[in-house]
């Protein structure tokens, strides 16, 4: 008898526990949807408003998806939408990252542990097995972080199997045959590069290294967070670009956005392949160009005006939003401060 009234009252707790944890991101949701000032919405390149601002935040389309989220600090729940801004799968995901080939990595909060999975657009688990970490597909592809072999990276292919086994403390994903790894988890790692056999290419020797992109990766030299050793490295692992910047972002559409050094102008500007500028350091912050445009900021850190430039520098889309991402398939995303 005690036995089955304790049963009744362990159902009870946890049924009183779910619809709390329930209501509470209820109230999420609704404090969220009905702030006035900086939610993101999503504009064309007109600068016209496509998705009504709606969201804590959003990222670029691709493959026709983008991934939103909503809530805020520990409550934030991640979902994905169509161009109209309807849900594709609901807001439920602890953290997703973006679809690629059809297949989307997304982490559940499970017996107190963070699961990552691929699901399709349908919310479907595809390879009906969950990693300590995932990200995106690229070349076939993904790196995954597996609880199994000592918390260790690996890449597996679009049916799940390993391909290259988990060895790498950090691994990010391909990109032009080449992917980074890190040896050392603390400041005192260092990052280099394999090919998609799995072997070094370059040595892992940077304190930061990004994906390689129209040829070159951004890297800094030296774990000294306010060292201005920011620079480009070519496929042979030699700094051909730089190295003395604030700053970097990776080149796209021919050019790169990098901050100059403090003691000239501190701003940010774009280079070209020569590292010479062709949009002088102007803007207190840069973003790198996708579709022909590039977010800026022509305000401060602390009092942000985010706009879009094109090639030549010129404002097309006037910088009126506190925030701006990359436009991805005609689309962008921006938080709209309501006067």
């Amino acid at each position: 008898m005690n036995r089955k009234m304790n049963r009744k009252m362990k159902i009870r707790v946890e049924i009183k526990k779910t619809m709390i944890v329930f209501v509470l991101f209820s109230i999420l949701i609704l404090l969220t949807s009905c702030m006035k000032q900086g939610l993101v919405g999503y504009i064309n390149k007109q600068g016209e408003i496509v998705v009504e601002p709606q969201f804590a935040g959003g990222y670029p389309f691709r493959e026709d998806k983008a991934i939103v989220y909503v809530g805020f600090q520990d409550y934030i729940k991640y979902g994905v939408i169509n161009k109209k801004g309807e849900y594709v799968l609901e807001p439920t995901y602890k953290k997703a990252r973006t679809f690629y080939n059809g297949l989307l990595p997304v982490s559940i909060e499970a017996e107190g542990t963070e699961e990552w999975m691929f699901v399709d657009q349908n919310g479907n688990n595809v390879f009906n097995k969950t990693f300590a970490d995932a990200s995106v597909f690229t070349n076939n592809l993904a790196p995954v972080k597996s609880a199994e072999h000592d918390n260790k990276y690996g890449y597996i292919n679009t049916q799940g199997e390993y391909v290259i086994e988990p060895k790498f403390d950090i691994a990010s994903v391909f990109s032009e045959g080449l992917a980074m790894f890190r040896e050392g988890k603390n400041e005192a790692g260092k990052c280099g590069y394999i090919n998609e056999q799995g072997e070094v290419v370059i040595e892992p020797q940077y304190s930061y290294s990004s994906m390689f992109s129209e040829g070159y990766a951004v890297v800094k030299l030296s774990a000294i967070q306010t060292a201005e050793d920011w620079g480009f490295i070519d496929k042979t692992g030699k700094i051909a670009i730089g190295g003395d910047y604030s700053m970097a972002h990776s080149f796209s559409e021919g050019v790169a956005a990098v901050k100059d050094k403090a003691e000239k102008s501190g701003k940010w500007g774009y280079i070209d392949s020569n590292g010479e500028w062709v949009i002088e350091p102007q803007y207190a912050e840069a973003s790198s160009f996708s579709e022909g445009l590039a977010a800026v900021n022509v305000g401060s850190e602390n009092k942000p005006k985010w706009g879009y430039i094109n090639l030549e520098g010129k404002i097309v889309i006037e910088p009126v939003y506190e925030s701006a991402e990359m436009f991805g398939e005609g689309l962008a995303a921006v938080r709209i401060v309501e006067k």
